[in-house]
């Protein structure tokens, strides 16, 4: 394949890559909005400066920015929400084994007491369980008989 001028090569001094247009945009509305700023104010009383200017835009409908600054006050002013599972009741026997935990599950499902969705998690932490409690067997015995070829 031929190169053509514009290949780039290992070693190739490139230009840094420039700021993007929201870094441009939300630096200049940070030094607009700490304008008087006294130079012992907090870092609290900073920010609290910047997100009345960034409220202030993002209320304006006039402000071409608006709605980024109404996203970014959304953002970073509340974490976002994690979806969550209400929870669910349905007849479980804790003592039973893995395989009758798992019909149990299958028959709250299939009799509408729990979400499939729902269900699928169960029988994965049945699984889970299973493949830990697999494990732990297995490091005990390994460990018992290195034990005993050590003697």
């Amino acid at each position: 394949m031929a190169k053509s001028p514009t290949t780039l090569k290992k070693g190739d001094n490139l230009p840094a890559r420039g700021r993007s247009a929201k870094t441009l945009i939300l630096e200049m509305m940070r030094e607009e909005s700490l304008i008087g700023l006294n130079p012992k104010s907090t870092k609290e009383q900073a920010e609290k400066l910047f997100l009345k200017h960034i409220a202030a835009r993002a209320f304006n409908p006039e402000d071409p920015t608006s709605g980024m600054c109404l996203s970014l006050l959304t953002n970073k002013g509340w974490p976002n929400l994690k979806p969550s599972n209400e929870t669910v009741e349905f007849e479980f026997d804790k003592q039973a084994l893995p395989h009758i935990q798992a019909s149990q599950v299958m028959h709250a499902a299939a009799n509408g007491f729990i979400p499939p969705d729902i269900a699928n998690t169960f029988i994965q932490s049945i699984k889970a369980m299973i493949d830990i409690e697999e494990y732990t067997s297995l490091k005990d015995r390994i460990e018992k008989l290195e034990e005993l070829l050590n003697k």
